[in-house]
């Protein structure tokens, strides 16, 4: 199911033996935008703090009662070490090394409020991002446009992003004309008001970007 990762964050998440807390941030490649890991924190443990939990401890997610399931107990959670924001460069060279595969992590918390452009100029700022809970690839941005273009919230398929400039908080994606804008706000409309009609968007056939 189709959710965005704001809604995520609001969910309960549970391990095999009660409540441990909240998911805070979803760390993802930005090459194929999957997601791999939850920023997890829970001021009611023994030593309040952050943690990395991987995603393949994840059990289930009920949608219906807005919650998530980990293969974890709370002392191994307990356990864990501290997360740190400069972990994460040594994160990825442990996954790469692991998996022999080239990875570039990024978070969602991080991306949030990034400035989103094209050679036409700026479409808006990051708001949120739909996240496939089956699959757990970020398939679309939220942009916010308001302040740019005569439209509220867009949806920016992944794939047409063509770069991401942590330094100067910026995105930078294939062109959008205003035609192709307002194409993405309706779908994001549609998104919202029947998700499981949710149109997956072949920017390559339908859109001119």
């Amino acid at each position: 199911m189709l959710n965005n990762a704001n809604k995520l964050k609001s969910y309960k998440l549970y391990g095999l033996d009660g409540k441990i807390g909240n998911v805070e941030e979803f760390y993802f490649d930005d090459h194929d935008w999957k997601v791999y890991y939850l920023i997890v924190s829970n001021s009611n443990w023994s030593t309040p703090k952050k943690v990395l939990i991987s995603l393949h401890t994840l059990a289930y997610v009920n949608n219906k009662k807005r919650f998530m399931k980990i293969n974890l107990t709370k002392m191994q959670i307990d356990n864990c070490p501290f997360f740190y924001k400069q972990d994460c460069e040594k994160l990825q060279k442990i996954f790469q090394n692991e998996n022999q595969l080239e990875i570039n992590f990024n978070n969602t918390c991080d991306l949030t409020g990034y400035r989103v452009i094209n050679s036409n100029g700026e479409i808006g700022i990051v708001k949120d991002f739909i996240i496939d809970d089956a699959t757990w690839i970020i398939s679309s941005l939220i942009v916010d446009t308001r302040d740019c273009w005569p439209m509220k919230d867009v949806l920016i398929p992944a794939q047409c992003i063509k770069g991401i400039f942590c330094a100067e908080s910026k995105i930078i994606v294939n062109n959008c004309q205003e035609a192709d804008l307002e194409l993405l706000h309706n779908c994001h409309n549609k998104l919202i008001n029947q998700p499981n009609k949710y149109l997956n968007l072949n920017t390559k056939n339908e859109l001119r970007l």
